[in-house]
């Protein structure tokens, strides 16, 4: 049973790990988006 728990948290600390990295990365996405919008915007006449 030690080992079934062991696995299981590990298991729960990649998925947490995962599911962050993925936040960061959609994150890190919109704000660049944003920051093309602002340099668009400036850009105007």
């Amino acid at each position: 049973m030690k080992w079934l728990i062991g696995s299981g948290v590990v298991l729960i600390i990649l998925w947490l790990v995962l599911v962050t990295l993925l936040l960061r990365r959609t994150k890190h996405d919109s704000m660049k988006t944003i920051l093309s919008y602002v340099k668009d915007d400036d850009q105007l006449p």
